[in-house]
């Protein structure tokens, strides 16, 4: 697996799956400059999926895409059932909120949001 800021990479997957496949060769992630603006959420590398239990882990730098822009991935990949789902079915370590924005409570997505707006205005 490796990981490209290009997002017309023609080996890059997307969305769900309905079957079994394996990780994408590669993954998109934010670039550099990006991520050095700062976290909107806490760096987190280790994820439970809801439906099987399985806890897998992640990248560094996909754990910092997360964490910079909570809304750029709809999907994550399980080590055990070997599909990228969406992100309602996930729950993030240790703290088991939701990895969807769309799960969170009104004050804390209105709070990230915030954060996001003056975040990118500097």
């Amino acid at each position: 697996m490796s990981l490209t800021t290009n997002r017309n990479d023609p080996n890059l997957g997307y969305g769900v799956d309905d079957k079994p496949i394996p990780q994408n060769k590669v993954y998109l992630v934010l670039s550099e400059e990006e991520l050095a603006k700062g976290y909107l959420k806490p760096f987190r590398t280790s994820y439970k999926h809801s439906t099987c239990g399985t806890v897998t882990t992640m990248n560094d730098t996909i754990s910092a895409t997360y964490a910079r822009d909570p809304w750029f991935y709809g999907s994550t990949y399980c080590c055990d059932c070997n599909m990228h789902r969406p992100l309602h079915e996930f729950v993030w370590l240790p703290d088991g909120e939701s990895m969807s924005p769309n799960e969170w409570s009104d004050e804390e997505y209105n709070r990230v949001v915030e954060l996001r707006k003056r975040l990118e205005s500097k």
